[in-house]
């Protein structure tokens, strides 16, 4: 499995990475840091793929000459601005060399990734195996990961490969965590896998008093 090193993006994969532990699989998770230890809590083996976020957010800082990198950006543009310069120009390629050097000694069955892991879908292309796209949100507009393949591209490039459109994003199976009606996007490829990771309430549920919305 493959994250970025933020515990919300590592913590919406942690389900499915327990569920396959539970029925005896091996399972490793790559990404800069292992937040607060939770990969380690549920058994999965940790390993180091890339230098983390913060690193990645000095390199972005390095090549804005005034100001801090997304100033002033509106709140619906800030993935439009981060997605392809952090994810796909910085953190891909800090990480790919990590992951596809784990992958050529554990050989795995597949790549689990999260969307933010844009090495995540080129090293399962390169390892040629499965990759398996985990959401971590409703989907983001289908024109940023769009900007993100423009950004990949050379990447994919220099491994050989063609990247095959939304930086490699929905290519094979995506799975979905969020409520249908959080979702107001359709997938722009692959195959839709809604995952609910805990069964529903057995009873009906209580009003708090006063309201509370989480």
């Amino acid at each position: 499995a493959v994250a970025t090193p933020g515990a919300g993006h590592v913590n919406p994969m942690l389900p499915l990475i327990e569920a396959f532990l539970a029925q005896g699989d091996e399972v490793t998770l790559a990404a800069g840091e292992d937040p607060g230890g939770a990969v380690a809590r549920t058994g999965a083996v940790f390993r180091v793929a890339g230098r983390g976020e913060m690193e990645w957010f000095h390199d972005l800082q390095a090549r804005v000459l005034h100001g801090g990198p997304g100033d002033g950006i509106r709140p619906e543009r800030i993935n439009h601005y981060f997605f392809p310069r952090l994810f796909a120009e910085v953190a891909a390629p800090d990480m790919i060399d990590d992951l596809v050097a784990l992958g050529l000694e554990l050989r795995p069955d597949l790549v689990l990734f999260e969307t933010y892991a844009l090495a995540g879908p080129l090293a399962a292309e390169v390892l040629g195996v499965p990759g398996v796209h985990h959401l971590i949100s409703p989907m983001l507009p289908h024109d940023v990961s769009e900007l993100a393949d423009d950004a990949v591209s050379p990447i994919w490039e220099s491994f050989d490969h063609t990247t095959p459109g939304h930086a490699g994003l929905y290519q094979g199976i995506t799975i979905e965590i969020s409520p249908p009606t959080l979702e107001a996007q359709l997938l722009p490829a692959g195959e839709s896998l809604a995952m609910r990771p805990t069964p529903m309430p057995a009873t009906r549920p209580v009003r708090a008093d006063p309201p509370c919305v989480y």
